[in-house]
């Protein structure tokens, strides 16, 4: 009975690490430019997040960092989960202070893990919807403006899958309370109200700031392009949550 306890165990752990392997496959391809890099293109019409970078983001320090950190964080925290309750001091020096509901099957990581698949398959839709003509920077569109598929509901279906997708990714992989992160926190930070309100602010405050800058930006392209098309479109679908906001 034990033994078919430890295997059930086992596969339990196998199966939770496959899907945070999943997930980390999804964010990757959500942070990365579906059509490769535009550096060769000369923008008309230039954004402030791409201005702020100095270069386009496929070219950029920050997404390059982005794709270590996330990886880092994922793998890392597969690895913990197939080794968990008593993971290599090597990954964990302090095993005791993980959280068991971030490193099990638990409401916790089945609905972030879930909310990371759903997330990235509306921003890939958003992807495929556009073809060529989803870039990270400021491009005209080719062939018109798109208003069907997932853009007949809302204006950003990308924006919505990536913030989601964020809000998923630092509920199961950046917790202060329990996460990997945890493990090598000083142990006064570790589970303290503060420090955890004060990332999730953090979170929300970058983008807040990012959506503030590149969604005036993109709408000023699309309204000069299309005129009243575009503002007819834009008047009839909601920007981010469908007959909502």
């Amino acid at each position: 009975m034990n033994v078919l306890s430890s295997i059930g165990s086992q596969t339990s752990s196998a199966l939770l690490a496959l899907a945070v392997l999943v997930a980390t496959w999804f964010t990757i391809k959500c942070i990365t430019p579906p059509n490769g890099t535009s550096k060769k293109v000369e923008h008309k019409y230039e954004d402030r997040i791409t201005r702020s970078l100095r270069s386009d983001w496929s070219s950029s320090y920050l997404f390059k960092f982005s794709i270590i950190l996330t990886v880092v964080f994922t793998v890392t925290h597969a690895a913990v989960t197939l080794t968990y309750p008593d993971p290599p001091r090597s990954i964990c020096p302090r095993p005791h202070i993980l959280a068991k509901e971030l490193f099990t099957w638990s409401w916790n990581t089945t609905l972030c893990l879930t909310t990371i698949v759903l997330a990235a398959m509306l921003r890939l839709n958003a992807y495929k919807t556009l073809g060529r003509s989803f870039t990270f920077e400021l491009n005209p569109p080719k062939g018109g403006l798109v208003t069907t598929g997932v853009y007949s509901y809302v204006q950003h279906p990308s924006y919505t899958g990536l913030i989601l997708l964020l809000v998923a990714f630092h509920g199961l992989f950046l917790r202060l309370d329990g996460g990997i992160i945890s493990c090598w926190l000083p142990h006064t930070l570790v589970g303290n109200w503060y420090v955890r309100c004060a990332s999730y602010i953090a979170g929300l405050v970058w983008t807040a700031i990012f959506l503030a800058l590149r969604i005036p930006d993109e709408e000023a392209m699309m309204r000069n392009l299309f005129g009243k098309e575009w503002e007819d479109w834009h008047r009839k679908t909601a920007r981010f949550l469908p007959f909502l906001f």
